[in-house]
Order: structure tokens, then sequence, then C-alpha cells
């Protein structure tokens, strides 16, 4: 039975490959309601009838176990349980057919290999039982606080303490944009392309500050690549592979966010998706942003051909807070559009060509290709529209991760395993500034890179950031970073003991929403107000009853008759039907 339970997960494995682009670990446990947010745009015939098959087969396994007895003894020939034993023969025969080249390859390596970047090609040498199992030591082992050191810590904090900048405001917003999945196409060798999919991104780099970074994950992993970023810890080091789930959830990290909150800017996260997914409301309130836009918050909602919601729409968002906030901005966006799969057909003019892709793979690629078109079109669209603010401003752009093309990333062997990891960066600073110079002879990791770019700006980084920078030569650098690391749950740096920086509740959206009128005639009632969306309900003497979005200014119910004293609110909804934004009390 054993047996069949294993290739049970190592097939439940291989679906997320298919819908991650990575296997499955022991964290991913923890992605169950995340799953559930988008399982449907990965859903197709096969996967449906081999997922119902599964379910059928358990379901009759159970069944037959119950009636039987709880400590049957199974034989390969017994005859009183043949029709069981076959079922489950038939299962496992079922099972490791479909997932027979991730599940025992024990003949593609003959030692261990483990690679913290390419899951995908530790679990295919390594084989899937070996793999998952050491993902769960490491996850149990590194979650313990060990020879935590206290006079280590101190003596960092000190070191900072004296290599501090002299901070200069360069008065200037600052707007960074995670780009999902973005990889240039034309670095692949035997493909031909009709059009260059990154003609606007390739210009703008030849005349403007760009080069390329080194992410840590590849074909998904989004979240390890945003955390480098924002806080300047490296992701191999820390005792999570999923920080905004298992960390960020209930305590707070030093990051980019906190350090220019506390030099008077507005911070904000944007993002055109939903807002429980990987728990973000919670980790970017524990991050510093004071302000968070999901696409409940969002009016817009126009979604591409691959189902997911355009990145255009985060453009009016990022011009309307610019405008509205007194202080200068420092904005993170976080596209979504480019996600995979690439197995929807996409309607574009650009045509590939290759004699050495398979035609899945070809197919995908050309997909990909006329997606990330799109995603080209929004980074010009986006410049444009910051221009015409008259405000100052520097733009950085910045991929997360290689998209997940074909069948254990067979769309790239023609890349160097180096390639694999690394992403393209832009960086646009208004009226050609020039106050941003990266040295390109030097490598750059995802949580090195805001610290090249602050550092040219004068700006204090994070502790994590300028550690490395005092730190580097020290034959100790290593142990005073594991002493770093462990105290993040401690979060005992600082002379009081207390983290630093004060967390206040996070607002949702760029509008509060406003009740300011309610109107009744033959076709219903209508709430009149402000920063109404299509999550908007409305809820009367705290019941929620049938509401329909008209638009930013109007709600309206066609099943309610109002009475006098009745009380009338607002509330934004989350896709999990959670509270995010509450408006004013209006009496009828």
């Amino acid at each position: 039975m054993h047996y069949s339970v294993w290739c049970f997960i190592a097939f439940i494995s291989n679906v997320n490959i298919y819908f991650k682009g990575s296997p499955l670990i022991f964290e991913d446990l923890f992605l169950v309601n995340e799953a559930t947010n988008i399982i449907s745009k990965y859903l197709n015939t096969k996967l449906i009838t081999n997922v119902l098959i599964l379910i059928i087969l358990f379901s009759i396994i159970f069944i037959i176990v119950v009636k039987i007895s709880k400590n049957i003894k199974f034989k390969l020939f017994n005859l009183k349980y043949r029709y069981l034993n076959f079922i489950l023969y038939t299962l496992f025969i079922y099972i490791y057919l479909l997932s027979m080249d991730k599940l025992y390859n024990y003949g593609k390596s003959i030692t261990y290999v483990l690679s913290d970047f390419n899951l995908s090609d530790t679990y295919f040498k390594n084989g899937f039982l070996h793999s998952f199992y050491d993902s769960t030591t490491l996850f149990f082992s590194n979650n313990k606080n060990l020879d935590y050191d206290i006079d280590k810590i101190l003596k960092i904090k000190n070191m900072l303490s004296e290599n501090d900048y002299n901070f200069e405001n360069p008065d200037v917003n600052i707007i960074l944009i995670q780009l999902e999945s973005i990889f240039d196409p034309l670095k692949l060798k035997d493909v031909k392309f009709s059009n260059d999919p990154l003609k606007n991104l390739r210009n703008l780099s030849k005349i403007n500050e760009s080069g390329e970074i080194i992410v840590p994950v590849l074909g998904g992993g989004t979240i390890q690549s945003e955390f480098e970023i924002l806080t300047g810890i490296n992701i191999k080091n820390l005792y999570t592979k999923m920080p905004y789930l298992n960390l960020l959830n209930n305590t707070q990290v030093e990051s980019i966010p906190y350090i220019l909150k506390n030099y008077g800017y507005a911070t904000t996260a944007i993002h055109n998706y939903f807002s429980t997914f990987y728990n973000r409301t919670k980790a970017y309130e524990n991050i510093g942003f004071e302000t968070f836009i999901p696409i409940e918050a969002m009016t817009s909602r126009e979604i591409s051909q691959n189902f997911w919601y355009k990145d255009n729409i985060l453009i009016n968002e990022i011009i309307t807070k610019i405008k509205n906030t007194p202080e200068k901005d420092f904005i993170f966006g976080v596209t979504v559009e480019s996600h995979g799969p690439y197995n929807t057909l996409i309607n574009g003019d650009i045509v590939v060509e290759s004699n050495s892709l398979s035609e899945k793979d070809l197919i995908e690629l050309q997909n990909y290709t006329n997606i990330i078109k799109h995603v080209d079109d929004f980074i010009l669209n986006l410049i444009n529209e910051l221009n015409n603010t008259n405000e100052e401003y520097i733009l950085i752009l910045y991929g997360d991760h290689l998209p997940s093309l074909g069948e254990n990333q067979s769309t790239f062997s023609s890349l160097t395993k180096e390639d694999l990891f690394k992403t393209p960066y832009l960086i646009i600073e208004s009226n050609n500034k020039k106050m941003i110079s990266i040295d390109k002879n030097t490598e750059i990791h995802a949580y090195e890179f805001l610290y090249e770019i602050f550092s040219d700006l004068n700006i204090n980084s994070t502790i994590y950031h300028r550690f490395r920078e005092i730190f580097k030569e020290d034959t100790k650098y290593n142990d005073y970073e594991k002493q770093l690391i462990l105290d993040i749950k401690k979060q005992n740096i600082y002379d009081n003991s207390k983290f630093p920086y004060e967390i206040s509740p996070i607002k949702i959206g760029n509008n509060t929403q406003i009740i300011e009128d309610i109107n009744i005639n033959n076709d219903g009632v209508f709430i009149i107000g402000n920063g109404f969306t299509e999550n908007s309900k409305i809820l009367v003497n705290g019941k929620k009853i049938d509401t329909q979005y008209i638009s930013t200014n109007c709600l309206k119910s066609i099943n309610y008759i109002p009475n006098n004293e009745d009380v009338f609110i607002v509330i934004l909804f989350s896709n999990k039907n959670s509270p995010l934004n509450i408006s004013n009390k209006f009496i009828f």
C-alpha cells in the first residue's frame, strides 16, 4: 500500500511541475489555499480525467479496506482479496506510467546532487523519494534556532552603526516593477522569430542602465525573488522557501519599504491579482507597506487571452497614487499577465520557427512570445504616463524568473545553467539624470540589486545589504550571516531588543469606499458614493444583500426594500470572502 502512496505523491509532484515549473517540496503543503486561486487556469480535459480516475480508484480502495479489515495483509496472489489486489496494482501501474521518469531515477546520478536553484534538475537526477525527503529534513532542521550568539549579533550591530550613510533624500519617486516570467527569447539558439517580442525593452536598454540579475528560482517561486529584492536576504540561507506564508505571517522583517517610509516616503504595493495569493496582505503589512492595491480594489479588470489580468491596468493605479500623495512615493508593482501555462492559443503577429524544438515546445514558445509582447507594450505605456506626471521618478524593472517552458525546461536546452537563473533589468530615470551606474562586470544577485542602486543614491539600505558589504572579507562571514538570519525571529539586533519600525494596519486600495446617498426607484436601491469595485458588497444591519456593481460611484440592489433607521455599509471583500475595506455607516 505504501508504494501506491508514494506513487500518488510523485504524481502530485508532476502536477506541481506542470503548474509551477518546480516539483513538490515539503513547504508546498502550506500552499493549498493558494493553489485554489489559480487551479482553474491550468485545468484541461486530460488533467481532469486523470484526477477523476485517481479519486474513483482511491474511493473504491477506501470502501473495500474499511469493509474488510484494518489489519489486512496483502499478497501478490491472495485469492481472498484478489479484487482489492487487482485495484491496488492497477492503481500502482497507472500512476507509475504517469510519473516513472521522476520517481526513481537511480541510474541518472550515482552521487546525490542538490541544487538550491534548479529543483527540477535535482529531482530528475536523484529521484522523487530522496529529493522530497531531503526537503522535509531541511525544513525542520532549518527551523531550529541553533547556536544563537548574542555577542556576535551585537558586534554586527556596532559595525553597521558605524557605516551608515549620511542620507541625502533624492526627492524622487521610486517605482519598482517585478515582471512575471520575463526572459529574452532571442537568447535561444536555433530559433527564429518573425518579430522581436521585446522591442521596447531592448531599445530602452541601449540608452539606459540595464543588465541582468541572478534570481534564486526557475520556472516558478515568484515570492522568493520578491523577498530577496525587498529585504536583501539570501533566500538560500533562510529557514523557509515560503517567507510570505511561514515568516511574514507573524514576523516583521526590515526591508526597503521600512527604510524609505522612515525617510518620509509613502510605501505602496500593487498587484493585478488577488490579495490572498501567497498571503500578500499580511506579508506586505509586516514588510512595511502602508497601502496594498490588489485586483479586488481595482475598477478596470481587462483579461488577457491567457486568462490572466492585463498588466496595463496597473498603470492607472500607479499614476493615481503618485498624483494623490503629497510626499514622494515608493511603489512596488508585481505583474501577472505573462504567467504560465503557455498552452492557450494566443493570437499574435509573432511566428516562431525551430528545427530543434518539439512541436509542443514550439507552440508554447510562440504563445509565450506573443504574451510578453503585451508586457513589452506595458513597459513603454508606463514610461509615457510617468513622463506626463511632471514628477521626478526612477523606474526599476526586473524579471522574477524564467518561464516554465517545455518538459523539465527543455526549451532552454541551448542555454548554460548560469543563464537559466538570469533575468533582465532596466532602470529609467526621468530627465535622463543618470544618477545610477551599475558595474556590468560584476554579477549581481537579486538580494544585492537594490543595494547597488541605493548606494548610488546615498540611501541607507537594509541591515542585510549593509552587513554583506561590511563583512564580505571577514573570515567568519558565513557564521555571522547565520547569526543574522537566526536573529530575524528574535529581532534582537537593536539595543532595546525591539523591532525599530512600528507596524500599522495596511490600507487596501487607492480609494476609501464612501456612501454619500441612497436612492430608491422602481429599478431598485442605489448606493451613491465613491471607491466601489466589483468586489464591493452592500450590508444592511450587518447582513449582506444582493449587490450589483454599476460603477465606482454606484452599487445597486433589487431585492431589498429599506426601512427607516436601516444602517448601510459597503465592504470590499477578497476573493476568499474576507473583508478588506469598510465604508462609513449610512443610516437610511
